[in-house]
């Protein structure tokens, strides 16, 4: 017997049973003495729960489903992932990671359709949503955490993913401590689609000095490829005293810089190699890290907490963001 099952013989929801066992939360009493005579019909120990669990050598699935690996965020938030499965062993984790591109809607869907085959306990999701795909997966009704991007889906545990605003925030304040008044800037985004991205840009320009101007902006969906042209069109086509990286395209958009040789000041969102080079290099000025790794990391111990623990969870875990300097040690590595 689990608190699943006694939950549907109640009618209820599992949170409403959990908080009735730990004695969390209001519950309508007479739902709440329905549930008790349940649990000793059945005579159902939760104790006994987290045994059976690690006990019965069932492998139990649980589906990601992020952006593609070239991204440094979503390399570095899947090992995270996997850390977080090794350190939880006993739940006998079975990891099904899908890759798509956040951007391309119909993969993203085709990818969905796959996923409910699998037929999974749970799901860690990072996308690009729109009507269709929270569509899909309401329809699925499977526990999930969003990564990164937040999702309205009535299935969602939790959000886990970056503080945006106090992000943007700190890359305007870097911006008017670096340039003088009168100076002109670039910004090379992801895609403003993208939410976070979107209000990440929000909040720089909210505490951006009004002598300082935005003079053109691009977008590279995360291409190093297209991060690459862009930033090159960027900085021959304007005289820039700086440019911003709000998103991924970090490598691309640094090789321009490098081979151009013009002296323009670089900062950057997210941690990887490619940011740790460039700030040992002198490329990059700052970088403002949103910890990836442990988003990983902690939306799949949420997850577990949910499903396995039957505790409660937040609705929402923001990291906190760091600033990294020239001398500054990237802990891509050491975030655990």
């Amino acid at each position: 017997m689990t608190i699943k099952e006694i939950a549907k013989l109640a009618n209820t929801s599992r949170g409403t049973v959990d908080r009735v066992i730990h004695h969390r939360g209001k519950v309508n009493k007479a739902l709440e003495e329905r549930i008790w005579q349940i649990i000793q019909e059945c005579n159902y120990s939760p104790n006994e729960n987290g045994r059976i669990l690690a006990l019965n050598g069932k492998k139990r699935k649980i589906v990601i489903l992020l952006g593609k690996e070239s991204n440094p965020y979503f390399n570095l938030a899947k090992r995270g992932i996997v850390s977080s499965s090794q350190k939880n062993s006993i739940y006998n984790l079975e990891l099904i990671f899908k890759e798509v591109d956040i951007y391309n809607q119909n993969q993203v869907l085709e990818t969905i359709c796959d996923i409910k085959n699998e037929n999974p306990e749970g799901m860690i999701i990072s996308c690009l949503a729109d009507e269709k795909i929270e569509k899909e997966l309401n329809e699925m009704q499977i526990p999930l955490v969003a990564l990164s991007l937040d999702l309205n889906i009535a299935s969602k545990v939790s959000f886990v993913g970056c503080d945006y605003d106090n992000s943007g925030a700190l890359l305007g304040n870097l911006i008017n401590l670096m340039l003088p008044s009168y100076s002109r800037i670039g910004i090379i985004a992801g895609s403003l689609k993208h939410k976070g991205q979107a209000q990440r840009l929000n909040s720089l320009k909210r505490v951006l000095n009004k002598n300082i101007k935005i003079y053109d902006m691009a977008e590279n969906f995360d291409n190093d490829d297209e991060s690459y042209k862009l930033t090159r069109e960027l900085i021959n086509n304007n005289n820039l005293d700086l440019l911003c990286f709000v998103g991924a395209g970090i490598n691309g958009g640094l090789k321009a810089v490098n081979e151009l040789q013009k002296k323009i000041k670089v900062i950057t969102v997210d941690q990887s190699l490619d940011s740790e080079r460039g700030l040992k290099y002198g490329l990059i000025q700052a970088v403002i890290a949103q910890h990836p790794y442990s988003q990983g990391l902690k939306a799949l111990n949420v997850l577990i907490d949910y499903l396995y623990k039957h505790i409660d969870v937040k609705k929402e875990y923001l990291m906190e963001n760091s600033i990294y300097l020239k001398e500054s040690i990237i802990s891509h590595t050491l975030d655990k």
